[in-house]
């Protein structure tokens, strides 16, 4: 009997083992299963909120871009009262007055100077010439002043400015007035010059760039 007994207490305690270890099983079975569930709400939410930023980026994109294509509203104030004006949006185009503008522009920042000084005439002319023109200028200059104008006080005027823009070529004719110690020399000149498109920029709006001059000092056509 006592062996019987203890045979069924030792096979009870295994029943008990095996039901305590499938418990632990299911609990852990189900805390996976719990962990997984919760993953995937947290992707589904994740997936719901990237749609909805998507969404709203794409509709102020269309904001943005409709309100670009309207016409610009223009208000004009003459000190007394303020009126509304009709806009249109046009393609710019560049035509030859403002061609013959920007040249004469560009002319007096280049010979227009009270010293001659290199840094300081490329820092005018930069913004609208290409760089290796602005190079080659920068040279010249330099060779002027260590060399043609050295120990001297020279300072340069540019007058009868007169710009010819056509289809085959842009020419101009103008005086430089030197004034070496004082005393002024005229010099009569006839340039040619090759102005490409670039980049537009706070400085440069029209985005043309001096890319070459070809200069003849002591000639001028009629």
């Amino acid at each position: 009997m006592k062996i019987y007994f203890y045979l069924k207490i030792k096979k009870k305690e295994e029943m008990t083992n095996e039901d305590s270890l499938r418990k632990e099983n299911l609990k852990t079975v189900r805390s996976s299963l719990d962990h997984w569930i919760d993953t995937n709400n947290q992707l589904r939410l994740y997936k719901w909120i990237g749609a909805i930023c998507a969404g709203i980026g794409i509709l102020l994109l269309c904001v943005v871009l409709f309100q670009s294509l309207k016409s610009p509203l223009v208000i004009y104030d003459d000190g007394s009262s303020k009126i509304p004006l009709k806009s249109e949006s046009k393609p710019f185009k560049i035509d030859e007055e403002q061609i013959s503008r920007f040249l004469t522009e560009y002319l007096f920042l280049y010979f227009k100077w009270e010293k001659l000084d290199p840094d300081k005439i490329i820092k005018e002319i930069g913004p609208f010439t290409s760089d290796a023109l602005s190079e080659k200028i920068n040279i010249q200059l330099l060779q002027r002043r260590d060399r043609d104008f050295k120990n001297q006080s020279v300072s340069q005027d540019i007058a009868h400015v007169k710009i010819n823009v056509s289809e085959k070529e842009i020419t101009a004719t103008y005086d430089k007035v030197l004034r070496i110690s004082g005393i002024p020399l005229v010099v009569p000149c006839e340039a040619s010059f090759q102005i490409v498109d670039g980049p537009v920029t706070n400085w440069n709006l029209l985005g043309l760039y001096v890319n070459g001059i070809i200069e003849h000092e002591g000639t001028k056509g009629d």
